[in-house]
């Protein structure tokens, strides 16, 4: 073991380290002193036998191999508590600029993400005022599915989201390529003359349980209609009879509330 050379080693600078290679300098040390003390446990057996045959030329080599091994032993003594401190450092700094990197493609996807869900609201509510325009052309049975998204994520979720956000890395880039929703150019047509149009009818006031022989259900897919014959969004509450609500089901568009 060249103790010189490790020494040199470790005389580098902190940021230089390599995890791996720190870890591999402290497995030979461990390796050669090991290796070193098994080789004493041999010599004192030979050391032994060489004394009771009066054997001094054996007895020389073996002092002189027993003196090689105990210098390793102590030379690994020497050298291992500032490799095993080095090696804890050299952790934390690769740590540390992984972190770093993490915290940079969070960033980086953050600002698309936050540029996406800002497009999606945007959107969305083009979707509704469309759709509240169909209505009051064409009426409830407009033969037309609703395109509004009535999920939570577009329900106050991304006003939080953003905060928190904002709470955790500041101001976030916009990326680059992102473009400002654009609001689709809607051509109204006109309600037939011989027809007049009809004011939404307003939605009824469910009861706090539903009557015998029906059954509380909540819209899985916009464009639902209620026993009225109102288009329901989802995640609106109906009541609709138990024999039309296993259909329902079954289609996926409702499900059983409770």
């Amino acid at each position: 073991m060249k103790i010189r050379e490790i020494f040199a080693r470790l005389s580098k600078p902190t940021a230089a380290d390599d995890v791996r290679e720190i870890e591999a300098l402290l497995a030979k040390i461990d390796t050669e002193a090991a290796e070193a003390r098994a080789t004493l446990a041999g010599l004192a057996k030979k050391r032994t036998a060489a004394l009771r045959d009066d054997d001094d030329r054996a007895l020389d080599g073996i002092d002189a191999a027993k003196l090689t091994a105990e210098r390793v032993i102590e030379k690994a003594g020497l050298a291992r508590p500032e490799v095993v401190e080095r090696l804890a450092a050299a952790r934390v700094a690769a740590k540390e600029a992984a972190r770093a990197g993490f915290k940079k493609r969070q960033v980086e996807i953050a600002g698309r993400l936050a540029a996406a869900l800002k497009a999606a609201e945007a959107c969305n509510r083009d979707a509704e005022a469309l759709d509240l325009e169909i209505r009051a052309s064409l009426g409830d049975h407009s033969g037309l599915p609703a395109i509004v998204f009535g999920g939570t994520l577009l329900r106050g979720g991304p006003d939080a989201w953003h905060l928190y956000i904002e709470r955790e890395f500041g101001h976030l880039p916009t990326p680059p390529s992102t473009r400002p929703a654009e609001k689709p150019k809607v051509v109204t047509k006109p309600a037939p003359t011989a027809k007049p149009t009809r004011a939404p009818k307003p939605k009824p006031v469910l009861a706090e349980t539903p009557v015998d022989g029906w059954r509380r259900m909540v819209v899985l897919k916009s464009g639902y209609e209620s026993p009225e014959g109102l288009a329901l969004a989802a995640g609106e509450l109906v009541d609709v009879p138990e024999s039309e609500a296993k259909k329902a089901a079954e289609r996926g568009a409702v499900d059983y509330a409770a």
